[in-house]
């Protein structure tokens, strides 16, 4: 990773660090406050100990950011947050592949905030948050999405959870292969139905400019 970009993850961090000192308490021990520079320092240190203590301090704040995140972007408590704030917590799992947050992420593809932006050139990314999210999550969300594609009726989630597994696993084409063993394989009727409806679906709908790239 080039020396700016480490940088930039490295100083989100510590933004997330700071904030966290003022406001978690441990026990009786307040978390500590590292600096951009404290952190750079460990890790280009000569001792294993402090190289490995600054691991452990930017993965403990990454944990900690994405327990504080997760919540915002819950359906659950939709109605205490602006679609905003919403739309930016999910943009930030997604740019941190927040594994942890796949289950809510998932859910939220039905009630995704600003999901009535018709796209254009230039709009906000914020605007896909929650596709985007689990898009760059990757791998991870291939099983959420193949649990929304068994078990929902809603036109939305179907869509978009397709979509997903078309970024991820290369294609319209991957797509149809996973749907069609799934389809072969599900003993639940309502489930295998559902399945068809989707192989259809893309069958009719997904449309693909030019061949995937892998």
């Amino acid at each position: 990773m080039k020396n700016g970009k480490f940088n930039t993850v490295i100083t989100a961090f510590v933004v997330v660090s700071l904030a966290l000192a003022y406001s978690c308490v441990s026990g009786q021990e307040e978390v500590k406050v590292k600096s951009e520079k404290d952190i750079i320092r460990e890790i280009t240190s000569n001792q294993e100990k402090e190289r490995e203590g600054a691991v452990r301090f930017i993965l403990d704040r990454r944990k900690e950011l994405i327990k504080s995140l997760i919540p915002i972007i819950d359906p659950v408590n939709s109605k205490n947050y602006k679609d905003e704030s919403r739309a930016v917590a999910a943009y930030v799992l997604g740019e941190i592949r927040a594994v942890e947050a796949v289950p809510v992420l998932s859910t939220a593809l039905a009630d995704e905030p600003f999901s009535d932006v018709v796209f254009r050139k230039g709009i906000n990314p914020y605007y896909a948050s929650v596709v985007n999210a689990l898009v760059k999550i990757g791998r991870p969300s291939v099983p959420a999405m193949i649990e929304n594609l068994k078990t929902t009726d809603n036109k939305k989630v179907m869509s978009d959870s397709v979509m997903i597994l078309s970024q991820v696993l290369g294609g319209k084409q991957r797509v149809l292969t996973l749907v069609g063993k799934l389809i072969k394989n599900e003993s639940d009727q309502t489930a295998k139905l559902r399945l068809k409806k989707v192989n259809s679906w893309i069958e009719e709908n997904v449309k693909e400019d030019q061949p995937p790239q892998y």
